[in-house]
């Protein structure tokens, strides 16, 4: 668990959360609505990535499809495996 970067990220993106944390990476939840401290908080992290114990980090917005599976409320279980899947192929196509 990297409190550090937790603490970083809540620090310097308002209403920001933290989503979860498998093995090495972490996902965090950074609302539309604070944008504004986007440029300065992506800024400030690639300063700070040898203090924050990070090897590389990746930007994505969330899917209609993963809006769509939060909304609906279904088995837990099979949302992350499907939320999975979804972000191995985000992976797959942004290595092409």
């Amino acid at each position: 668990e990297n409190k550090k970067l937790e603490e970083f990220v809540l620090n310097n993106v308002p209403n920001s959360s933290k989503v979860s944390e498998i093995s090495s990476e972490a996902t965090f939840l950074l609302p539309k609505e604070s944008a504004q401290y986007f440029a300065e908080f992506f800024k400030k992290l690639d300063e700070e990535l040898n203090r924050l114990d990070i090897s590389s980090y990746g930007v994505s917005m969330t899917t209609l499809e993963e809006v769509f599976l939060k909304v609906e409320g279904g088995d837990k279980h099979k949302d992350a495996e499907v939320i999975e899947a979804i972000k191995r192929r985000s992976s797959a196509i942004e290595d092409k």
